[in-house]
């Protein structure tokens, strides 16, 4: 049997939660594709809130330290961090509105 999108990209364990969830709700606007795709932007979008709040936190630090060396391995730790996550969020958003130019 053919599906229109492909679920490979979620692990069993969110498969298996979304349907505990919204097994009765099938009769939804959107698809469960949509809604665990939307699941996932909102994780990673926490994700990206919680490096911005560490990267603030460790700004701080370096104000109150003046400790440039760890200030900068730090940095430079959770900006490959963001990137990453911001390249999630990217590859997702495509995926969740196909029609719509990010």
């Amino acid at each position: 049997m053919k599906v229109k999108h492909n679920y490979d990209i979620f692990s069993k364990k969110e498969l298996v939660s979304f349907l505990q969830k919204y097994e009765n709700n099938f009769r939804l606007i959107d698809s469960p594709y949509s809604h665990i795709l939307d699941q996932k932007l909102d994780t990673v979008l926490k994700k990206i809130d919680k490096n911005l709040e560490h990267s603030t936190a460790i700004s701080e630090e370096y104000n109150r330290t003046k400790d440039g060396h760890k200030y900068l391995v730090e940095s430079m730790k959770k900006n490959n961090e963001w990137d990453k996550l911001n390249k999630e969020y990217d590859r997702l958003e495509k995926m969740r509105f196909p029609s719509v130019e990010v």
